[in-house]
């Protein structure tokens, strides 16, 4: 796993998660290593999201169900007041993310920047669709 230095890092930094592969071929070929890499945000924030979201959408199901109860009691449904409260907060979720994923966008190019520069100086780094295993690997869910 990659990360900024903890001088540049800041909320929205992003993480590099890599796993190297070893592919041997069975002809003359010479053996080969596959790297595949992941971004991710920092885990406490992408559980603060998450957590957020299912507050949201929570919030929004038992709401809307009680607007229609209250409805067919012949109440004016109130409850609606807090499906759009959080209806609000989920697009202000929204837009706060898409907004932390553009202030990420430059330390994730610096950080694969590094990776592609790392790979190239111990043997060569080739494109994903040229070194593309033949055959299917092995299966990942093991």
């Amino acid at each position: 796993m990659l990360t900024v230095h903890p001088d540049r890092r800041h909320l929205w930094s992003p993480f590099l998660h890599l796993q190297v592969e070893a592919h041997r071929s069975e002809s003359d070929s010479p053996a080969r290593s596959y790297v595949r890499g992941f971004f991710t945000p920092r885990p406490d924030l992408w559980t603060a999201f998450l957590l957020g979201a299912l507050l949201v959408g929570t919030l929004t199901f038992f709401s809307v169900i009680w607007a229609g109860v209250q409805l067919q009691l012949g109440h004016p449904p109130r409850a609606l007041w807090v499906t759009g409260a959080a209806g609000t907060a989920g697009l202000l979720g929204l837009i706060v993310s898409l907004r932390g994923k553009r202030l990420a966008a430059e330390q994730m190019l610096v950080l694969h920047a590094t990776v592609e520069t790392a790979l190239r100086s111990v043997g060569g780094i080739t494109d994903a669709v040229d070194s593309a295993p033949s055959q299917p690997g092995p299966d990942p869910v093991q």
